[in-house]
């Protein structure tokens, strides 16, 4: 660090720097943990918390510092002294304290010091920066929240001369005027000079528009009351405030209510609350600005703060901001009434431009296009972002009614549509509108949405031509051509994509880098089917990289980004070529390492790759992946900077490509790994879905042993109660719990567990209010009543039965298979025990007998319905299924008998008698009974 200042750039010896250290734990020092830059005045000001800047200095973190500009020798000196760590009674005298050096103006600009670790100043010409303490903006609130401008425990670089009178407006030094403002030590209450106060409209405009959002509201706020606190104190120098706001508080409006009754304010200070109001693009705000423009007309704060046309026009753009073109719309045409009475508030072009981008935004087209009537019928002549609104609002209109239309709405024929934007264009002309870049874009990108591609480049080469022609003045960018570009890659007309990137050159159109990356996101998407995509795609980001303009100074350098490099990755991914991904994202971080700052790779990135080595689908494949994973890990561990942390951080999609890549491995033990490490990991990025959950179960489930189905059952129930606890991204469904059943079922001696997991599912459906994706279906059912069926329990006809009535209770008609199934669990009774009693058959007799009488009266109630008929009728396999009960059950012959030939009977009438079921019936009779059934020539079947 000591190195770093001793080579630091200077000028003439002096390093300005301006450091602003109220209280360290300040409310809103939290907000600035990170780098931030705004601009104002046309001044770069950078910040960083004071702890870094001390430790930088080697000086321990004091509650305050003044602003300095203070020699290199002066800084080396003092930190040298406090690094002794000698006690403040050391016989060593310390050094003076750093103290500003005053300059002449500068002379030009200055420049900012290259190296990125200390961006705290600022280098200009010798004595540049002239500085004045800055201490704990006080202004005697008696609240104890001293906040600085800066957001409290930053350091702000300034670099330019006090304003002085006369000076225009933008050499006016924010940082030190609010200071003078603010701090009553060097101005007490009442003392503030006119020189001052005549800065103070300015600066309260400034902070607005920095760009801080709250700390800016908190600051003019500030600047309000202690323009109030003059006023109290006798202060006679008037300022006639014409403050803009970033987001005025309630505290703000509180202060121009207190304003004396002697003074008169202007509607100026007070537009600047409706635009404070309006800067926060949210209802309640809008809401508070549109009450404070009603009490400015109802003569609340005085007659002399009548709104104007500005006030109106702020208080719009309020509503539409928020997304409430209605309260836009209202408050226009309230306008437009007064106006008719009162010219101060009558609506100019800005009024309905704003109205028009709020109804764009919601593409409502019509009523867009009927302000713009009402517009032309006020004389209010428009202007090229009117049209530009009107027809991206006929863009998006389409768009969604396009998507209605999908829901089943009604269609609009897109002819119709483009006809409505071809008449707004041609009254533009008409209207000697100046065309701005913008229409042409809109035309293209209307053209795209509702004619196609092909219809937008053609328009495209009419545009050209009149622009050669010199009736138009300026042609379609490559904004407008990477419309073009979009659509056929949508389209999947990747070769017309590719030719209209070959020609812009040739049509006077610099390419950027989304043209590129356009093309290059088609060719990916199309590798699937291609193998040459890779290559094509390759080639068009070499094309990227060595580009023959950038050595040309006039024209901007054109680099590819992360979207490129990670289109092209997708490409070999597309194809499972995991080692042709892995070298362009190697490619990637060269040219990231390099200087292109574009092109940092990020999660996107590395999941494309892992991609590309699962599609592989080989045990080489998956470990290259899964390497992947865990150096995105030990990256995410090592980096300390936010941004690059974030950058290679694993996240869900990354952990699932692996689980399940280890899936179609059949290898649940490696899944589970990495499962395990996705839950340890605490980024919320990487929280386990629905997606992590069901590739863990299916890895399981491909094992084919009892231990995986085990650990498939525990990763379901662990999944549910994520889910109850509130994980809603864990949330399963009716799959997840069908897979796992059918798993258990087909597993002999698991019946009981199978029927807990329907249980449970039953319980979910009716704990979250009947929620469809928890309902379980048929096939759930009857994969339980086959694992009973399957299974060794004594008294499996009775538990099947029991499934069969718990259908009932979610509203479920059984089908011919659930009624088999059950009939299957009764034949297969006396498979349960070596010795089943008489009342245990005969009880699983009786449930065959009702089945068969159930399904048989159902199907009858059904006769007109022959859809519903053929999933409720009886088939080859429920007679068949009878025909084996009957075998197991019925110990007496003529009873069984009895009772087979009526089954056959049944089944011959219906068709149903199949070759298993003839070997059934043949197996129940006697050989003389069975020809006797059948007779002579037998029975015809289909099978």
């Amino acid at each position: 660090i000591s190195r770093l200042f001793s080579q630091m750039p200077v000028s003439n010896g002096n390093v300005p720097l301006a450091v602003v250290s109220p209280e360290a734990t300040s409310r809103s020092s939290r907000r600035y943990q990170h780098e931030h830059r705004h601009y104002s005045n046309g001044r770069l000001f950078l910040s960083m918390p004071l702890s870094i800047l001390c430790s930088l200095l080697l000086l321990p973190l004091p509650s305050t510092i003044d602003v300095v500009t203070a020699n290199t020798a002066q800084i080396r000196n003092h930190a040298a002294f406090v690094s002794q760590r000698r006690p403040a009674s050391s016989s060593l005298s310390p050094p003076p304290p750093l103290r500003f050096v005053s300059g002449n103006p500068p002379t030009k600009k200055p420049v900012t010091i290259i190296p990125r670790l200390l961006k705290i100043c600022h280098v200009a010409t010798p004595g540049a920066a002239t500085s004045i303490p800055i201490r704990n903006y006080d202004t005697g609130r008696g609240d104890g929240d001293n906040d600085d401008i800066c957001g409290g425990g930053t350091v702000a670089v300034v670099s330019s001369s006090l304003y002085s009178p006369g000076d225009d407006e933008s050499n006016i030094n924010m940082d030190e005027i609010t200071s003078l403002i603010l701090n009553t030590s060097i101005y007490p209450p009442g003392s503030l000079p006119l020189s001052i106060m005549d800065k103070v409209v300015y600066v309260m405009d400034q902070w607005a528009k920095c760009g801080l959002g709250e700390e800016g509201a908190r600051i003019v706020e500030r600047i309000l009351e202690r323009v109030v606190l003059e006023r109290e104190e006798g202060n006679d120098d008037y300022l006639n405030a014409r403050t803009s706001d970033p987001h005025a508080l309630s505290h703000a409006t509180r202060l121009l209510q207190s304003v004396p009754s002697h003074l008169t304010p202007t509607p100026v200070l007070y537009n600047s609350l409706l635009n404070a109001f309006a800067q926060r693009g949210d209802s309640c705000s809008a809401l508070r600005g549109e009450n404070l423009l009603r009490s400015m007309h109802r003569g609340h704060y005085g007659p002399s703060v009548a709104p104007n046309t500005i006030s109106y026009n702020v208080a719009i753009h309020g509503w539409a901001k928020c997304g409430e073109w209605e309260r836009a719309v209202s408050l226009l045409e309230e306008m437009v009434k007064r106006s008719y009475s009162d010219i101060s508030v009558e609506p100019d072009c800005v009024s309905f431009n704003t109205v028009l981008l709020a109804l764009c935004r919601a593409g409502e087209a019509e009523r867009a296009e009927n302000l713009l009537k009402k517009m032309i019928n006020l004389n209010i002549k428009p202007d090229s972002y009117t049209y530009y609104c009107c027809i991206a609002a006929w863009t998006r209109d389409f768009v969604k009614g396009r998507k209605k239309r999908s829901e089943g709405g009604q269609k609009v024929p897109a002819s119709e549509v483009w006809e409505r934007v071809e008449r707004l264009y041609e009254s533009m002309i008409t209207d000697n509108v100046p065309q701005e870049v913008s229409i042409a874009n809109a035309l293209l990108s209307a053209a795209v949405a509702m004619q196609g591609p092909d219809v937008a480049e053609a328009l495209a080469a009419r545009l050209r031509k009149r622009y050669k022609n010199g009736e138009i003045k300026n042609p379609p960018n490559a904004s407008g051509y990477n419309s073009i570009l979009h659509g056929y890659a949508k389209r999947g007309a990747v070769k017309d994509a590719e030719r209209v990137l070959s020609r812009l050159r040739s049509w006077g159109v610099q390419p950027d880098v989304f043209s590129y990356s356009s093309v290059v996101h088609a060719i990916s998407q199309s590798a699937k089917h291609d193998s040459s995509a890779p290559r094509r795609a390759e080639a068009l980001l070499h094309q990227l990289e060595h580009q023959p303009h950038r050595q040309q100074p006039h024209l901007a350098p054109i680099r590819p980004n992360t979207i490129t490099y990670t289109s092209v990755i997708d490409a070999h991914a597309q194809r499972g070529d995991g080692l042709g991904a892995e070298a362009i994202f190697t490619r990637m971080e060269r040219a990231y390492a390099d200087g292109n700052p574009e092109a940092r790779p990020n999660v996107q990135s590395w999941n494309t790759v892992i991609k590309a080595w699962a599609r592989q689908r080989s045990p080489e494949g998956v470990a290259r992946a899964h390497a992947i994973l865990r150096r995105m890990e030990q990256l995410s561990r090592k980096h300390g900077s936010t941004r690059m942390r974030e950058a290679c951080t694993p996240n869900v999609v990354s952990y699932t490509t692996v689980i399940n890549a280890y899936a179609v491995q059949a290898d649940g033990a490696a899944a589970q790994a990495v499962f395990d490490s996705m839950l340890n990991n605490n980024s919320t990025r990487a929280r386990p879905n629905k997606f992590s959950y069901t590739s863990l179960i299916h890895a399981w489930l491909k094992t084919r042993s009892p231990h995986g189905i085990s650990n498939a059952v525990k990763t379901l129930i662990q999944m549910e109660e994520r889910y109850r606890k509130g994980d809603y991204k864990a949330k399963p469904n009716i799959i997840n719990f069908l897979t796992v059943i059918d798993a258990v079922a087909k597993n002999r001696g698991d019946a009981l567990q199978a029927h807990g997991l329907l249980n449970r599912l039953e319980r979910l459906y009716l704990d979250y209010s009947e929620n469809m994706d928890f309902r379980p279906n048929l096939v759930c059912y009857s994969s339980v009543i086959n694992a009973y069926s399957k299974s060794y329990l004594p008294n499996k006809a009775e538990r099947a039965l029991a499934v069969l009535h718990q259908m009932k209770t979610v509203h479920l008609k059984p089908n011919v298979y659930v009624y088999s199934s059950v009939i299957n669990a009764c034949a297969h009774t006396t498979t349960a025990v070596k010795l089943v009693n008489d009342d245990t058959k005969k009880t699983a007799m009786d449930i065959a007998d009702n089945m068969l009488l159930e399904i048989v009266q159902a199907s009858a109630d059904v006769e007109r319905d022959d859809q519903l008929l053929q999933s409720i009728k009886p088939n080859h396999v429920t007679f068949g299924t009878y025909v084996r009960a009957c075998i197991n059950l019925i110990d007496d012959k003529i009873e069984r008998a009895t009772r087979v030939k009526k089954v056959f009977n049944m089944a011959k009438k219906d068709g149903q008698v199949s070759r298993g079921v003839l070997s059934l019936i043949k197996e129940a009779l006697e050989e003389k009974e069975f020809k006797k059934l059948i007779g002579e020539k037998g029975v015809q079947t289909d099978w």
